[in-house]
């Protein structure tokens, strides 16, 4: 598990991700505003959520895909 820092500092960037202390998150590319659940919790953080929205994320995984698509089209 990663740690938020040391001896209850807490990074500026983390306040507003931390499992059971937020009501609302902001993604931070859409800048939409909605109530977490338990997919949006980070599985390299557990005690952090996701930095982005469920849509952000589908987006940027289905980019990632095509463009693996595409490169392995043009090499062989």
């Amino acid at each position: 598990m990663v740690s938020n820092g040391s001896k209850g500092i807490v990074p500026k960037d983390c306040l507003n991700r931390i499992v059971g202390e937020c009501i609302t998150i902001t993604c931070f590319k859409c800048k939409r505003v909605y109530e977490p659940d338990d997919k949006e919790i980070s599985t390299k953080n557990p005690n952090m959520y996701w930095k982005t929205c469920i849509n952000c994320r589908e987006k940027m995984r289905l980019f990632l895909f095509k463009k693996k698509e595409l490169e392995n089209k043009y090499i062989g």
